[in-house]
Parts: C-alpha cells; structure tokens; sequence
C-alpha cells in the first residue's frame, strides 16, 4: 500500500514539473503579476477551450463566500470548476482512468494549486472550487487578476487560492 502511495506521489509531481510547474514549499519562482484576462481549459481533453469573463459571466454563475488567511470574508460570484471540466470533455478512454488524473490551475504569476480527479468528481470538496471573476459586485481587481480560483473545502483557506488564474490543465499521472 505505502508503496503504491509513493508511485502516486511520484506520478503527480513528475507530470506537474512536465507542466512547467515546480513542486515544493517555494513552488516556483514567481513571475511579475499580470491580470489574467482568460483562462485556458487544456490537457488531456477532447475540446481545448478559453473563456473571457464575458463568457464566464454567461455560466451558472453563484454567489461563493470565501474566509481569507487574513480573517475577514469575501463574497465572490463564480462558476464550479468542475463546469469547465465537463464542458472541455475529458479525452481519457478508460473512464476509471480519469481516476489517475489531476487538475493543474495555474496564475500568470506560476503559483499553481493541485486537485485530483477523484477530488474533484468523486467526493463533496468539488462542489467547493471554484473559478470566480467578481468580487462584492465588483469585476476582480487587478491584485487579483480578472479571473482566480477558490477551494473552500480546505482546512486552510486560501493554500490553493491562485490569484490571476490563466490555465486549467487535465494530465493522467504517470504511474
């Protein structure tokens, strides 16, 4: 069992560095903040798609309350990722191999956040991300970047919180 574990781990940190995303406490270095204006739904799917904000705007759009490291509590409006997901028709050919797959989202900045498929489609915590454009009734402003994303299942909020979101890649890990 540990073993297999380890497999795993080795998979998934070997298909996030084939992503161009570093694995560790510092991930990457960071690069300059730049305001994402769309976000890429790509990898392993059938329909490689962008959406503007305009075009999020347009999905199942719902209020989301999101507790920041800091303390206080922002109200966001955002579709589920999941959405994204199944829209973009993942390419996988056995459907339990969806199983070994991951999620990559990715900042203009390179901070990324991690999700596997099971997370996000077999249990309750994928109800809980989210890939939001407004904030207050506000579009996101620019310390944010137009479009970001929130899990809010996590035990510590804001870990996989990636501001100025650009990309949501699908990648089987190499087992």
């Amino acid at each position: 069992m540990e073993s297999s574990r380890r497999m795993l781990l080795r998979g998934l940190t070997g298909g996030a560095c084939a992503l161009g995303v570093g694995v560790g406490r510092g991930q990457i270095a960071p690069r300059p903040r730049t305001p994402s204006k769309t976000v890429t739904v790509s990898g392993a799917v059938a329909l490689p798609a962008r959406y503007s904000v305009l075009e999020l705007g347009k999905m199942e759009g719902r209020p989301v309350d999101f507790h920041v490291p800091e303390g206080h509590r922002r109200s966001y409006l955002g579709t589920p990722l999941r959405t994204l997901l199944v829209r973009a028709r993942p390419a996988e050919p056995d459907p339990l191999a969806l199983r070994q797959s991951f999620v990559v989202a990715k900042g203009t900045d390179g901070y990324f956040a991690l999700f596997t498929w099971a997370e996000l489609f077999l249990g309750t915590h994928g109800d809980r991300v989210w890939v939001v454009y407004q904030r207050d009734g506000e579009p996101l402003g620019d310390d944010e970047g137009q479009i970001a994303l929130i899990s809010q299942g996590d035990a510590r909020p804001g870990m996989r919180y990636v501001k100025w979101l650009s990309e949501v890649r699908i990648q089987r890990a190499a087992v």
